[in-house]
Order: structure tokens, then sequence, then C-alpha cells
């Protein structure tokens, strides 16, 4: 039975580079599988004698200073993996009310829900939290409820 999925070794990634490089287009998107990143840069600086070079999209500073440049409309040849792509397109942000203000999270008997968020960041600590005087209201924050917001950046970018 014949797969419809493209096999590995059949020169998907040395004829996509060859299209790149002759079709001389400003900025181009390569979404693939993330662990390619260095096949495609290799493919690319191969085909164009050096003259190509893959900017690499992901969670570190330069990838995502590289994200930043390619939704600017920046030239280049960006290259990013599939679901780091994806979730770019979600924000995490506080739920607000009609007035614009974040809704508190309650428990279960609707007391206001707080957090500890100044506490150190030993990985290890020698006794529990509250024995070394972390407890108190100059560590705390009231929790907020949280949604998850669609940005919609493929739909306002659109195809360059």
């Amino acid at each position: 039975m014949r797969s419809s999925t493209a096999q590995m070794g059949q020169g998907k990634t040395g004829v996509t580079a060859e299209i790149v490089h002759r079709a001389k287009w400003g900025r181009v998107l390569i979404v693939g599988v993330k662990d390619t990143a260095g096949q495609w840069a290799e493919a690319l600086q191969d085909q164009s004698d050096g003259a190509l070079n893959l900017r690499t999209v992901n969670s570190t500073k330069a990838g995502k200073s590289n994200l930043a440049a390619m939704l600017a409309g920046e030239p280049g040849i960006f290259f990013s993996g599939s679901q780091y792509l994806t979730a770019q397109d979600w924000d995490h942000r506080n739920k607000l009310d009609a007035e614009g203000k974040p809704i508190p999270e309650l428990d279960r008997d609707g007391a206001p829900v707080i957090k500890y968020t100044k506490l150190p960041t030993a990985p290890e600590l020698p006794m529990p939290v509250w024995q070394l005087g972390f407890h108190g209201p100059e560590f705390a924050e009231p929790a907020y409820v949280r949604e998850r917001v669609h940005l919609h950046l493929q739909e306002n970018e659109g195809a360059v």
C-alpha cells in the first residue's frame, strides 16, 4: 500500500531549498519538524553557496527576536516547528469583568484565593515555607481567573 506522506530521503528539503533560492522571495516561512532546522539551514547554505541564512523561530531569545522580525515583515527565510508557531497565536490573560477589572479567583467556599509569588527561588528549601517566614501579607497577592485568548495572528498577517 502506498502512503500519501512523503518519506525521508526523497529530497523534499533540497528541492524546497532550491525553489526558495531561485524564487528570490523576500520573506519565507518554513514550518516543519523542529529537529530538522539544522538540515534546513544546511540545505539553504548548500543550494545558495552560502547566500541564504535560515532564521530559526523558537523559544530562545534569538528565536523570539526572529518571530518579531518575521511578523513585522522583515525579509528573511524563517523556520519554525508547528507546535511553537501555533502556541504563539494564543495568550493567557486575566479574565476581566464588565468594568475591565481582573476577576478574583474564588475557592469552594467563595473566599478569594491567595497566591504566594515572592518565595525564594532555591530549588530545595531546608524546611517548609511557613517556617522560613514567607507566609506574611507582604508575600501574598490575590489570584485571578485566567483565560486563554486566540490572537488570530495568521489571519491578521496574511500571506506575502
